[in-house]
C-alpha cells in the first residue's frame, strides 16, 4: 500500500499553484491513497472559482478512486463541502506507529497570541506590492526573508511535534502549517514538514511498506 501526503494547497489564494496540484493528481499511482495534512482551501467562508474550484472537484472526483483523508487545518477547520463526495475529514491521522500526521497549528503557540503583529505584517507586505510594485509572493515567502524570526515558529512547532510523537510512541511525525520544508531526526524522533503549494520548493511524502520519503515536485 502506498500512501501520499502533501499539506497547504491554499486553493482559493492567488499564490496557490492549483493548476500544478491538478497536474499532480492526474499523475498519483492507482493503487495509492491520499492524505491531506490541512489548509486545503485558504478561506472556509469563501466560495472558491476557476482553477481553484476545479482542483476541488478533481480531489473529490479522486475519492471515488481511492481514500483520500482531508486532515484538517487553521484555514479549513471551518469550511464546509456541500457534497463531500466520498472525502474522510479528521483532526489528525496517523500510518500505525509510523507516522503520526497532524496540520501543525495545534503545536503552535506563537502565531496566535500575535495576531496584531501578524496582521501588521500581513498590511506592509500588501502595501509594498501595491506602492512599491514589489513582488506579488505568498506571505510566508516575504516572511521567509527573515530567517530568525521566522526560525522562532519553525523551531516552536517542531519542538511541540517532537515531544507528541515521542510521549505517543511514534517513530515520526508531520506537520505542515510553517510553510516550510523540513526533513530532519530530533531525539531518535523523524519530523518532516511538506511545505506548501502557494511558494517553492513543493514536496509531498510517500509512504510504502518499507520507507517514508520527502519528494520535491518538479513543476512542469
Amino acid at each position: 500500500m502506498i500512501s501520499i501526503l502533501v499539506s497547504d494547497i491554499h486553493l482559493g489564494s492567488p499564490h496557490s499553484n492549483a493548476e500544478e496540484f491538478i497536474k499532480f493528481l492526474n499523475e498519483l499511482p492507482a493503487e495509492a491513497g491520499l492524505i491531506i495534512n490541512g489548509d486545503v482551501v485558504d478561506h472556509w467562508h469563501r466560495d472558491l472559482e476557476g482553477i481553484s474550484l476545479q482542483a476541488l472537484e478533481r480531489l473529490k472526483a479522486e475519492s471515488y478512486k481511492r481514500k483520500v483523508i482531508w486532515v484538517r487545518g487553521n484555514h479549513d477547520s471551518k469550511y464546509k463541502l456541500e457534497d463531500p463526495a466520498k472525502i474522510e475529514f479528521a483532526d489528525s491521522y496517523h500510518i500505525g506507529k509510523r507516522l503520526y500526521i497532524a496540520h501543525g497549528h495545534n503545536f503552535d503557540n506563537v502565531m496566535p497570541p500575535h495576531k496584531g503583529f501578524i496582521i501588521f505584517f500581513k498590511m506592509l507586505h500588501n502595501l509594498r506590492i501595491k506602492l512599491f510594485g514589489a513582488e506579488s509572493v505568498h506571505v510566508a515567502h516575504y516572511a521567509k526573508k527573515y530567517p530568525r524570526l521566522y526560525a522562532v515558529l519553525t523551531r516552536h512547532v517542531i519542538k511541540k511535534a517532537i515531544r507528541y510523537a515521542k510521549q505517543n510512541g511514534y517513530d515520526a511525525i508531520t506537520c505542515g502549517h510553517t510553510h516550510f520544508v523540513e526533513d530532519k531526526t530530533i531525539d531518535g524522533i523523524r519530523y518532516i514538514n511538506t511545505g506548501a503549494w502557494t511558494e517553492p520548493p513543493i514536496c509531498y511524502i510517500q509512504v510504502t511498506d518499507t520507507k517514508i520519503e520527502l519528494v520535491e515536485v518538479k513543476e512542469t
